[in-house]
């Protein structure tokens, strides 16, 4: 079933979404809860004000999708594939709050995730060159084995980069966030 330029708006998704594609539609106040999404394509897809709550997205596929003032709680990204050529996986995060969220080995270089919370998540293996976090939150979240090369972290807090299991060249920082990246030297700074 193919579905092109709708508008969902207040729609409650609790059961499996099984063989769909979305094209250039518009989910706002959506919320999907504890099911999964099976076969699923969404390609120049834009989320407002939707939350996803424990979402199955390992059948999802994404193309040029934006997310604006979403909450994803508990979502493991590292299975999502994608259409035809384009990456990264999302095309813009922004305003959003990401809380308990996984990120495996995902390409996500150049995205902008912006103004957002990003909670108790986990990058691990990912590439994130370019990516833009400006005034996002990272308090709790882990970044392992990443390349951060270019990435922008400036207005950026709380975030606890460990220099010597990630690639950080050419990355923008601000003060006085920057000091976070001393931390794991066991250093004293008077």
């Amino acid at each position: 079933m193919e579905i092109d330029g709708q508008k969902f708006d207040g729609m409650r998704y609790d059961a499996d979404i099984r063989k769909a594609t979305y094209v250039e539609c518009r989910f706002e106040n959506c919320h999907f809860d504890t099911m999964a999404l099976v076969d699923v394509v969404l390609t120049n897809c834009v989320f407002s004000d939707c939350v996803f709550r424990n979402v199955d997205v390992s059948g999802l596929r994404l193309q040029n999708t934006v997310f604006h003032t979403v909450a994803c709680i508990g979502i493991d990204w590292s299975e999502v594939g994608h259409t035809g050529k384009l990456f990264p996986l999302f095309k813009e995060i922004s305003g959003c709050t990401l809380k308990f969220n996984s990120f495996y080995k995902t390409k996500l270089s150049k995205t902008p995730i912006v103004g957002s919370a990003l909670l108790d998540c986990a990058f691990i293996g990912c590439d994130l060159t370019g990516c833009v976090f400006r005034e996002s939150d990272f308090l709790n979240t882990n970044f392992q084995d990443c390349d951060l090369s270019n990435a922008d972290f400036r207005q950026a807090r709380n975030y606890r980069i460990n220099t010597a299991s990630n690639r950080l060249r050419k990355a923008r920082f601000s003060v006085p966030e920057v000091f976070g990246l001393l931390d794991n030297l066991d250093i004293v700074i008077e």
